[in-house]
């Protein structure tokens, strides 16, 4: 009985403890380095818009092994070694915030790591990760969430991307000239079975890879302006000569002016990447 009455009275992690614990959580996830990677530098960070955001980025290294189906023997799974392989890259953004949506992001960023080392077809990637984001969401609060998946390609300098109904990105050239990353998609764990579309960009050395949630642009100041994506977009071009990194801090410079003292309430990711 002394132990039962123990373990009754025991002292139950508080609220702010298990709020504390989470963002801990979170924080870890998102200040993994990138991965080093011939022929990309990449440097990315995240700022939540309270302690736990719905914003994730993960970067995953492709062996160049591919797992598909033998069509002639359905359930037979054949392991195919190939040339092609490259660093697969994600970005997310989790609708809402709390602690739900951290769980869904944690979990998310996961998934598109694990299934990012099986296949290396963007498009194939978000349609599993999909079906698997849906099982687990359909009974919760969380309605959905956002996600492009690009793989770089070292060897013939190549992006391929699929995109799940999140901002879609820009090629920054080496002249200065801003490329959109035009495609379509459902947003991720709406409905099983979506299909997504892709698409490849040939990138020379010194080209710029800028992947970003809409808490970048969507931003406002006093007068509730929005920070918008021509002002990125002309930062983007002016700022080229800068180094990546100092480019980055630019940006996020630039957003904090332009916002003064007006909260934020939504996530701010980016990630830039420039080809060697």
């Amino acid at each position: 009985l002394g132990v039962l009455v123990t373990k009754a009275n025991a002292k139950k992690p508080s609220l702010d403890t298990e709020l504390t614990m989470a963002k801990r959580v979170q924080e870890a996830l998102l200040s993994v380095a990138p991965p080093s990677y011939p022929g990309i530098n990449i440097i990315k960070r995240c700022i939540p818009a309270t302690s736990l955001g719905g914003d994730f980025y993960t970067f995953i290294g492709q062996s160049g092994t591919t797992i598909t189906e033998d069509p002639s023997t359905p359930g037979i799974i054949k392991y195919e070694n190939t040339e092609e392989s490259g660093l697969g890259i994600a970005i997310g953004d989790v609708a809402g915030h709390g602690i739900s949506s951290a769980l869904v992001m944690a979990l998310s960023s996961g998934l598109l790591d694990k299934i990012g080392q099986q296949y290396q077809s963007p498009s194939t990637i978000l349609e599993k990760a999909n079906n698997d984001i849906q099982k687990f969401i359909k009974n919760s609060q969380i309605s959905h969430l956002t996600a492009m998946y690009a793989i770089y390609n070292p060897i013939n300098k190549t992006l391929t991307y699929a995109n799940a109904g999140h901002p879609e990105g820009y090629i920054l050239k080496k002249e200065g000239t801003l490329l959109p990353l035009p495609t379509t998609g459902t947003l991720l764990g709406l409905y099983e079975n979506e299909n997504y579309s892709e698409k490849t960009m040939k990138l020379n050395t010194h080209d710029r890879i800028i992947l970003f949630t809409d808490g970048i642009f969507e931003g406002q100041n006093t007068e509730k302006e929005s920070f918008g994506t021509d002002r990125l977009e002309r930062l983007l071009k002016q700022n080229n000569h800068l180094p990546i990194d100092s480019l980055l801090e630019l940006i996020y410079t630039k957003i904090k002016e332009f916002s003064k003292d007006t909260p934020t309430k939504d996530d701010q990711t980016l990630i830039i990447a420039e080809v060697n």
